[in-house]
């Protein structure tokens, strides 16, 4: 076998000499992208608390004045920490409509990282929910300053998100260039 078909257009696994790791992760769809009604402070939900305020309170959490804004999935790979941008590089969402303070959606993490390169490409989905590569992109593009993590590194990042995110996946696969799961 020197490649895997993956029904998206331009993205086939192949067998190559380079440095290359294929992310081929998608969730069920209607997984929860994005909370609203987090309390600033202690990061808790708050929602249903909010909804019934006349005014200026307290978070019933933490007892700090009570300041609330949303908690999106993609912010989980922002720390400017290499095995987050390696882990995260391909995150994308679509599909979405709202469910009480949720906004739900379908994620996947679909792309390659050649590290020979240097580039990554991204699966990019249309209104259609339709699949496509997306073009060659240097890594500083994604926030990799140069590949100084084992791909190793970024798995117990992806397994954090999707605890924490309680993620249901389709798929959850990261080949590398002999096609062998990497995980």
């Amino acid at each position: 076998m020197s490649q895997i078909t993956t029904g998206i257009d331009n993205f086939k696994i192949e067998k190559t000499e380079e440095e290359v790791y294929y992310f081929f992760y998608k969730s069920q769809p209607n997984q929860i992208i994005e909370i609203s009604g987090i309390c600033d402070d202690c990061n808790e939900c708050v929602y249903d608390y909010v909804k019934k305020l006349d005014g200026l309170e307290k978070c019933p959490n933490c007892k700090s004045e009570l300041w609330t804004s949303s908690k999106c999935a993609f912010e989980f790979f922002e720390t400017d920490e290499d095995d987050d941008a390696i882990a995260g590089f391909a995150y994308r969402d679509f599909s979405e409509s709202e469910l009480d303070h949720y906004k739900i959606g379908t994620m996947t993490i679909q792309g390659l990282i050649n590290v020979d390169k240097e580039i990554v490409r991204v699966v990019e989905y249309d209104n259609d929910d339709k699949g496509t590569l997306g073009l060659e992109e240097p890594f500083e593009n994604y926030g990799i300053k140069y590949f100084s993590k084992d791909i190793y590194d970024a798995l117990p990042r992806i397994s954090l998100f999707t605890d924490e995110w309680r993620i249901h996946w389709e798929q959850s696969i990261i080949y590398n260039n002999k096609l062998e799961k990497i995980n």
